[in-house]
């Protein structure tokens, strides 16, 4: 089975044998020769891989970009505030992926990045 999204996708906590897109807000079965939900052969297999810090930051972006509700943008964990959007993606939407930032900047940013895509493992 091939996947449309190419995007890390994680474990959805109350079904293993599923796994979720947070940008898509879709869910894949998973491969039908896992290796065993949850293993690191899944996460490679199943899961696209483990998200470097660079995808994580480019998928905030990307979530950051997506719909506004009334109060903010809206996420898997809430509801970010559109000023703090504003200041956020220049800095995260790094040509470099953020290389360029100072070390503790630029963690700073990958820790806020897991947040807004309800990524806190």
């Amino acid at each position: 089975m091939s996947r449309a999204c190419r995007h890390p996708l994680r474990q959805v906590p109350h079904n293993p044998t599923w796994l979720t897109c947070d940008i898509h807000r879709a869910d894949f079965p998973h491969l039908e020769n896992c290796l065993g939900h949850g293993t690191q052969g899944c996460t490679t297999l199943c899961a696209n891989g483990t998200p470097t810090d660079e995808q994580l930051l480019g998928m905030a972006v990307e979530l950051l970009g997506k719909g506004h509700t009334a109060h903010g943008v809206d996420t898997p964990c809430g509801a970010v505030p559109r000023d703090l959007a504003r200041a956020l993606a220049p800095l995260i939407n790094q040509a470099d992926g953020g290389r360029g930032l100072p070390e503790v900047l630029r963690a700073d940013l990958v820790a806020v990045a897991r947040v807004l895509i309800g990524r806190n493992a």
